[in-house]
């Protein structure tokens, strides 16, 4: 587990660098995608005052034509000179008001400014016509006044104030397009970039959860391994006194809670000490195991067989009573040490003596439960190995001492 920590501390820091490029790109690219959203706004703004002022000078020409030629207003079929001449001048004024707004709006494009400059010079000349067909409409000479309508420059000049505002508008769209497809860039960049940062950051945690996983995993089998180091007897594989001691803790609950009958048998192998002696432990914990093999293998299929001492194993026994336990010890002398192989074609026979004893009938505790086991195999008479062995057998006492045993 001590790999997690700096595992974590990096994996950490990258995803907040990530996270912190993550905010910045975000509030970068919201900033961009802002101002090319302003510019589409002040696009359009530009675009309505520009039809504004051309509505304007349309309201201009035809007020004036009306007042030059007596055309009756809208909505009169009477000739109202005075109402028509207030018309053309507030028009007038109107497309100048405006003309400066446009001026103000567009002051960073040179070309729309240059275009607004030339409008504001037609629309001059345009005004100096309007006040000379006021000023023979006033003399009484509408003939003069129809004549300065008329004329050549008069034209031209509504020409070309059209023209600048055809070209003013133009551009002004142009400029709109582009400005649309940048913020439509801007946005497709944020999203991906967006895109990708989770992605990265997601796959970051993928990655640091699975790494957590396999250290957890390796710290889990560690662990099983140090539990099954300290509840086994390391020269037999047999469970020791500690994990005996933690598996009777729980049945003995169990059978306190349910009423299921408990109890243990102890076999002390008679004569193991003599293998221990001329063939060292490894022979005699091998003696052990076989024995465990086959009480494992018995009728009975116990809960738990752990060696106590040398020479001693404990069997627990779960749903078994304490007449049942007696036969089941009887059996197990019976049966399981028969021809128990030291090394390859060399067997002996041992003399297993066993004591059993139930809880709670004999005892209370573990402790209690051993000291009445112990006792009935000290009462019994241990019988020595028989003087002929079957099968090829050899008694304990007659087995060749190794190099390195001991007399």
């Amino acid at each position: 587990m001590h790999t997690i920590e700096p595992l974590l501390k990096r994996r950490l820091r990258v995803s907040a660098l990530l996270g912190a490029v993550l905010i910045a790109g975000a509030g970068i690219g919201a900033s961009m995608q802002q101002s090319e959203s302003d510019w589409v706004r002040h696009s359009y703004e530009v675009l309505r005052v520009e039809a504004e002022m051309r509505a304007a000078m349309l309201v201009r020409d035809s007020a004036t034509l009306r007042y030059a030629y007596g055309i009756p207003t809208f909505g009169t079929l009477a000739h109202d000179p005075d109402a028509a001449h207030n018309e053309a001048d507030s028009a007038y004024e109107k497309s100048e008001r405006l003309r400066d707004q446009l001026l103000d709006l567009t002051a960073d494009n040179p070309r729309q400014v240059a275009r607004l400059q030339a409008l504001g010079g037609a629309m001059a000349r345009l005004r100096a016509r309007m006040d000379a067909v006021h000023e023979s409409m006033a003399a009484g000479n509408p003939q003069a006044a129809r004549e300065y309508v008329s004329q050549n420059g008069y034209l031209e000049d509504r020409m070309t104030a059209r023209n600048i505002l055809r070209d003013f508008e133009t551009e002004e769209y142009g400029l709109l397009d582009a400005r649309q497809a940048a913020l439509s860039r801007w946005a497709l960049l944020l999203w991906a970039g967006l895109i990708a940062l989770v992605a990265m950051i997601a796959t970051l945690l993928y990655r640091t959860k699975n790494a957590i996983g396999a250290e957890i995993g390796r710290a889990g089998a560690q662990q099983a391994q140090l539990r099954e180091l300290a509840f086994t007897d390391p020269e037999t594989g047999l469970a020791n006194r500690r994990m005996l001691d933690e598996r009777f803790r729980r049945l003995a609950e169990l059978a306190a809670r349910d009423g299921t009958p408990l109890s243990l048998v102890l076999l002390d192998c008679g004569g193991l000490s003599s293998v221990n002696t001329a063939w060292g432990h490894a022979a005699g914990a091998r003696i052990l195991r076989t024995v465990g093999t086959r009480i494992e293998a018995g009728a009975l299929r116990p809960d738990l067989i752990a060696r106590l001492h040398a020479t001693q194993l404990c069997v627990l026994l779960t749903g078994v009573d304490g007449e049942r336990a007696r036969t089941a010890a009887a059996a197990f002398a019976r049966d399981v040490g028969r021809a128990v192989s030291v090394i390859e074609g060399l067997d002996v026979d041992l003399t297993i003596t066993t004591g059993s004893a139930s809880y709670p009938l004999d005892g209370a505790s573990l402790d209690t439960l051993l000291d009445d086991a112990l006792a009935q195999i000290a009462a019994q008479t241990r019988t020595p190995l028989p003087s002929a062995v079957p099968h090829g057998a050899a008694r304990v006492a007659d087995l060749p001492r190794s190099a390195g045993g001991a007399r």
